[in-house]
């Protein structure tokens, strides 16, 4: 059973919205789809979101929390951990071990998730923002960088992105520091596992793969990581869930071979991953829809907010840069948590 912060959560859930708005070219807007149990319903539904949309939203105001010091992951047991990965990495059990860590930070006062996911969406706009709430007080949000699977038709899209390096003070800077990503070797073999990985997985379902050469450097608002973009044609009979069951997890957040990293995460990662790192999304009756992995998120239950952050393991990684890589990755939901009402204090003391 779940427990902790994944108390409100089960193994898996799909949820039939009441309301969906989506951007349509064709409409030169967005369209507000409604249910309801009869057209009545629905159309009162209607309503009352057509006029939330159009209040102006407030202002975010001054700090109205303050947070506790944050606890998480024991800087030395991280180092060990990393170490042993290292000697896995050497003795050939393994390739690659995406080892994450958790940082938990307690609020003054309740702050909605929904405040929390928009200020993440906002300053992240090239992120995949989500939300799940499944009882009030217990909900994940995040933003992810990359695409697990994105079909339509019998089309489907997907990106690699492994490999990151920080964005710098000024374009030039951020330049520079994308060249040393691109031709750092470590980085590159980190990232050509997750390419290979799921491509292999793609055509092991029969699908007729194209992917990019090489990466390029996808910058965000933040960081800058490898991305490779990997496109597919499906056979009939292969559906979205097939696909997201297919690649999933991909080397991008357990590791490679995907059995191996993943027991050596159970035994030494040392809390609960729950949803964390796991796929996401939506799918329409025509099976069309877009998964991804839920990575730069968090989880809150009973106040506190928990926090996850990974980074891949190969031959070659340093525990202090690995630590530093998920401090990084820490930032967004960070400063959304301080757009939505915390002190930015909290940011000083996570640095």
């Amino acid at each position: 059973m779940p427990e902790g912060v994944w108390e409100a959560f089960p193994a898996g859930r799909f949820q039939l919205p009441s309301v969906e708005l989506s951007r349509e070219p064709a409409a030169s807007g967005c369209v507000l789809r409604a249910r309801g149990k009869n057209r009545t319903s629905a159309e009162e539904a209607a309503d009352r979101w057509e006029a939330s949309l159009v209040t102006a939203p407030t202002p975010a105001g001054p700090p109205r929390h303050v947070a506790g010091e944050p606890r998480g992951s024991d800087r030395l047991r991280w180092t060990v951990t990393v170490r042993r990965a290292l000697d896995e990495i050497t003795s050939g059990t393994v390739g690659k071990v995406v080892l994450a860590r958790a940082l938990d930070v307690t609020t003054s006062g309740a702050l909605d998730p929904a405040d929390v996911a928009c200020v993440l969406w906002a300053e992240n706009p090239s992120s995949h923002a989500f939300l799940f709430e499944p009882v009030p007080g217990h909900a994940m949000i995040g933003g992810a960088p990359e695409v697990l699977a994105h079909k339509s038709g019998a089309r489907v899209r997907a990106t690699a992105v492994a490999g990151s390096i920080a964005v710098g003070e000024s374009p030039g800077e951020s330049a520079e520091l994308a060249r040393r990503l691109f031709d750092h070797a470590k980085d590159r073999a980190e990232h050509d596992f997750v390419v290979q990985d799921m491509v292999e997985k793609l055509q092991s379902l029969g699908c007729d793969v194209r992917r990019d050469v090489e990466p390029h450097v996808l910058t965000l608002a933040r960081i800058q990581h490898l991305e490779t973009k990997i496109e597919a044609g499906t056979p009939e009979g292969v559906s979205i869930l097939g696909l997201v069951e297919g690649l999933h997890p991909t080397p991008a957040v357990c590791g490679h071979p995907s059995d191996r990293a993943h027991a050596f995460l159970v035994e030494h990662e040392g809390f609960a991953r729950g949803w964390y790192a796991g796929p996401v999304g939506w799918v329409d009756h025509d099976d069309d829809g877009i998964f991804v992995p839920a990575l730069r998120s968090a989880v809150c239950a009973h106040g506190t907010w928990r926090l996850f952050a990974g980074a891949g393991i190969v031959a070659g990684s340093d525990p202090d840069m690995e630590w530093a890589e998920t401090s990084m990755k820490f930032q967004p939901v960070l400063r959304a948590l301080v757009g939505a009402g915390v002190s930015s204090e909290i940011l000083r003391r996570v640095a």
